[in-house]
């Protein structure tokens, strides 16, 4: 195996500039280009535990995540992954799967092998140990759900304001009679997802009919059998901000004989961006997981590299919506 110095001798510069580069401070373009061709043609592997002690880091980032199985954590990691990987760096990765017990576990875990830095994503405040809180010392990320904490910073979607910007489209197009089906409470995407169809409803000047709300489980069963109940009741206008639902509550209108655009309101959340796909596109709000995940993986990476700790700042990325003929105009 090839050594650094072996690495320099062939690039004509000194083991000194070799290392720098290697470990990702700027040298010279010219000396970078013949350093590059070097490595390639000795194919030289640096030893990854002799970096690391070097260093006093271990190249890794810890990331505690609930469901591993949702396209928003699918998005959010490979988001991650390619960032860190331009650094060298590699996840290790832990799922909680909604266990507080387990979500303890699991974070001691991570800390236990003094990773550099820490993604909590979709965690729980009230779950969060406060020993852990207190003794800090690497930067910690929460994403989609806040940590309240100095010294974790959290990145979530403007899920409220997209929310309220659609059900205030409904209205403005003359809906009278409004339902929406909404995830649990205990869920902080869920509660500003409601809090944002609570804001258009209450700010509304018109004068609204039935207005109802139902809280669902996130799968698609749920969705099509509360829809199904609520076509029953009435309503032909239905907001449902998540994706799974979303798709159970389609299935209930196409089987009831509606056509979505013509005789029946409809709106959702989707993480693709496939609707335009689809007939009659679906009027949606798309979270740019991609967006949010790089940026936190730029700031972690920052932060590691400069040896800086979060200071409880809570980024907000704003959503898309992708704006087609779902909802009827009858005003």
């Amino acid at each position: 195996m090839a050594t650094i110095h072996e690495v320099a001798l062939k690039a004509g510069v000194s083991a000194g500039t070799v290392s720098r580069y290697l470990n990702g401070y700027t040298v010279k373009p010219a000396n970078a280009a013949k350093i590059d061709s070097a490595v390639a043609d000795l194919k030289y592997r640096e030893n990854f535990l002799a970096r690391s002690l070097r260093l006093n880091k271990t190249m890794s980032v810890g990331v505690l995540i609930n469901n591993m199985k949702s396209n928003f954590a699918t998005s959010i990691i490979a988001a991650i992954q390619n960032e860190i990987e331009k650094h060298d760096y590699a996840m290790v990765i832990c799922g909680f799967r909604n266990d507080k017990a387990t979500y303890i576990k699991q974070l001691n875990s991570l800390i236990d092998r003094q990773v550099d830095g820490l993604f909590i994503i979709e965690g729980r405040d009230s779950w969060t140990p406060q020993e852990f809180l207190d003794d800090i010392e690497i930067p910690v990320i929460a994403i989609n759900t806040p940590i309240d904490s100095t010294n974790i910073d959290s990145y979530i979607t403007d899920d409220t304001a997209s929310a309220q910007s659609i059900v205030s489209n409904m209205i403005k197009k003359g809906h009278t009679d409004i339902a929406a089906i909404v995830g649990s409470q205990d869920d902080f995407t869920s509660i500003q997802r409601l809090n944002g169809f609570k804001r258009a409803i209450e700010g509304s000047s018109e004068r609204l009919g039935k207005v109802e709300v139902t809280f669902g489980d996130y799968t698609s069963t749920c969705g099509y059998k509360v829809t199904q109940e609520l076509i029953k009741k009435g309503y032909r206008c239905l907001f449902v901000p998540n994706y799974n639902m979303g798709n159970g509550a389609l299935q209930a209108i196409s089987e009831h004989g509606f056509e979505i655009g013509k005789d029946f309101s409809f709106a959702s959340y989707n993480y693709f961006a496939t609707t335009p796909a689809f007939h009659p596109a679906i009027t949606s709000i798309c979270p740019d997981l991609e967006a949010m995940g790089t940026q936190a993986a730029a700031q972690m990476m920052d932060f590691i590299a400069n040896q800086r700790l979060c200071r409880g700042l809570r980024h907000v990325v704003p959503n898309s919506i992708n704006w087609h003929d779902s909802v009827i105009e009858l005003s």
